[in-house]
């Protein structure tokens, strides 16, 4: 999740308690109230209520409705579900008891210039004619005004609630830290670029040796290594130590970053992607790097993106699609060419959300359960096991519900519906942040009992921010990753300086 999470959370639908009257008939509509509490950069929710019919569990709108929201207030609405009602091919059809309607809430959260803050899909909620549904947005979609975007050895910052407020720490041999020197720094350093304009990032995300920023006008900049990942303007490769805006074909309303490429979701529903392909990571059915960006292949349309180490993902209503390398080894270029390809299980597991790593990838389900596929040494898949699955995600155990989750080298994090942020995988740096060293196979609680409102994960270090936007981080800190004015590791969140 990013700057405002609109996360998921329980949702109860119960009949009316003050009616005395018998069950509504069909055409009575479902009446909703959402309770908001969100911060001020957020301008206004909007809501789309659906069903899924059809084998295929196609999602048919019912409603759509933006509410402006100031604050805290409850908003209402009222839901026809006389259609879903009358579709034989519905979920949770011909259940016992009276018709019911499997109701599918996906909520964005808007900024001032329209843009998407954070957006997610909520657990299912099933209702009958007249039922009364609440929806509480507030502990379980705490808003932070802070994004963090951690790399392999070095962390990234910004608070979107204050144009240009980003900061980056850590290693900088090849200027990932964007402040014009290659000089490592162990605590917070405002980025620098005097020629751009503005630097009012609504989304960071940071790679091994570089760091890119989408501004609110859909402006992708990007500063570090030459490798491929950093495009100039006239797209020639070039090492950049201060912010530098990408060559790109049009507005991006969306950036990842991965190890050593970047992908944007175009203003044309198109994703472009950039960078080192040694791995097909830029899934243009070839092996060569771009240094501009350029489609992937098949011309497909997703919801939203996601990069892990050395390959990237689009979520749909349905199946994920992913390319590159999630298992690390090279593709051959009969591989590449294929482009991307649907997720194993992903078809079978409703993926609201999902978190990749350097070889492995974990995911929010519809119902706020968390499943992982992929490399599994060193327990990162958190079931209990550390065997490799690579046909079927298994979910992860302790019984836990998600409204977030990161992935790191080998090891996984997420904020459960409790508030409480929990990790589970390699431990070698105390990157789970739990006061050890050892590695755990099922999610582990954090120490320190600190409410955190978004989390991210590096290599091998772990950063969080709390809903005041105070920063803590924990894990490696060899290149002063940490931000707490040293270099050594730390086994419990630290604050950042």
């Amino acid at each position: 999740m990013g700057a405002a999470a609109a996360a998921a959370v329980a949702l109860s639908a119960c009949a009316d308690p003050g009616s005395t009257e018998p069950r509504r008939a069909a055409s009575e509509p479902v009446r909703l109230s959402l309770a908001l509490q969100v911060s001020a950069a957020a301008r206004a929710l909007d809501v789309s209520v659906g069903y899924r019919s059809g084998s295929a569990g196609t999602t048919v709108l019912l409603l759509r409705q933006q509410i402006m929201i100031a604050g805290t207030r409850e908003a209402p609405l009222a839901v026809g579900i006389a259609p879903c009602l009358a579709d034989e091919q519905r979920e949770g059809a011909g259940g016992a008891g009276a018709p019911a309607c499997v109701l599918r809430i996906s909520v964005a959260l808007l900024g001032a210039s329209s843009e998407t803050l954070d957006e997610s899909d909520l657990p299912a909620m099933t209702v009958r004619p007249g039922d009364v549904a609440q929806a509480q947005l507030a502990v379980g979609a705490r808003m932070s005004f802070v994004q963090l975007a951690l790399g392999t050895q070095h962390t990234c910052r910004t608070v979107t609630t204050s144009g240009g407020a980003t900061t980056c720490w850590g290693a900088n041999a090849a200027g990932q830290l964007g402040d014009g020197t290659t000089a490592d720094r162990m605590a917070p350093t405002q980025i620098v670029a005097p020629s751009l304009d503005a630097l009012d990032f609504m989304q960071i995300g940071a790679g091994q040796l570089h760091s890119c920023g989408l501004t609110r006008v859909g402006t992708a900049v990007c500063w570090g290594e030459s490798t491929g990942q950093v495009s100039g303007g006239g797209g020639a490769l070039a090492t950049a130590a201060a912010p530098a805006p990408v060559n790109a074909p049009v507005p991006f309303t969306q950036l990842v970053v991965g190890s050593a490429f970047a992908c944007g979701l175009g203003s044309d529903g198109l994703t472009y992607c950039w960078g080192n392909n040694a791995f097909a990571a830029l899934g243009d059915g070839t092996l060569a790097a771009r240094s501009n960006p350029a489609p992937i292949k098949g011309g497909h349309r997703f919801k939203r993106l996601v990069a892990g180490g050395n390959f990237a993902c689009g979520l749909t209503d349905g199946p994920v699609y992913c390319w590159g390398s999630i298992d690390g080894r090279v593709p051959t270029p009969a591989i590449a060419a294929i482009g991307p390809v649907g997720l194993p299980g992903s078809d079978i597991v409703r993926i609201a959300s999902l978190a990749p790593g350097f070889a492995h990838a974990c995911g929010i389900t519809t119902d706020g359960t968390a499943a992982c596929i992929g490399r599994n040494s060193s327990g990162q898949l958190g079931d209990g096991t550390t065997t490799d699955r690579d046909v079927a995600p298994v979910f992860v155990g302790g019984g836990l519900h998600f409204t977030s989750l990161t992935a790191g080298g080998s090891f996984t994090c997420g904020i459960a519906t409790d508030g409480f942020a929990y990790c589970w995988g390699a431990n070698s740096f105390g990157q789970l942040g739990d006061g050890t060293t050892a590695n755990r196979s099922v999610p582990t609680r954090v120490s320190g009992n600190i409410a955190f409102a978004t989390i991210a994960a590096g290599s091998n270090h772990t950063c969080g921010a709390t809903s005041s936007g105070k920063t803590y981080c924990w894990g490696q800190n060899s290149s002063g990753q940490l931000g707490d004015g040293t270099k050594g590791s730390r086994s419990q969140p630290t604050a950042v300086k």
